[in-house]
């Protein structure tokens, strides 16, 4: 006698043949459903974190970048405060903490920040107390 084999477009699932209790066919259906909606979930769940890492991640090389470089409006970090001076940045450091005229910094969040207009007038004063006039 021939068997009669149902075919199921679901992949991954065995043929069933038709003598096979109508319950644990159901059961086996369900079970495979349900575990292939789990990874399904998982999957998208992957994909999602995937997209906001790269969003992250993306979000921290721009700030990275606003950072570093000089800002438009006259603050400027001692990196790029030493550049604008023309100077190094341990002359910088020296002009900072140990000459007689200071150039003054604001401290913000742990980063000590500089005003154009105050590193201008820092170079008018030491020029000014290098010829004896201050």
């Amino acid at each position: 006698m021939k068997e009669n084999i149902v075919k199921f477009p679901l992949n991954g699932l065995n043929d069933i043949r038709s003598g096979d209790s109508s319950a644990s066919v159901l059961m086996g259906l369900e079970h495979q459903l349900q575990v292939g909606g789990v990874i399904h979930a998982l999957l998208s769940q992957i994909q999602a974190l995937n997209g906001k890492m790269d969003s992250l991640m993306t979000e921290n090389r721009q700030r990275a970048a606003r950072v570093s470089e000089p800002s438009k409006d006259g603050w400027l970090d001692s990196k790029n405060a030493a550049k604008y001076l023309g100077i190094s940045s341990g002359s910088f450091d020296k002009y900072r903490y140990g000459s007689a005229v200071k150039i003054k910094g604001y401290p913000l969040d742990g980063k000590i920040l500089y005003k154009r207009d105050d590193l201008d007038n820092f170079v008018k004063l030491y020029a000014i107390k290098l010829q004896g006039l201050a």
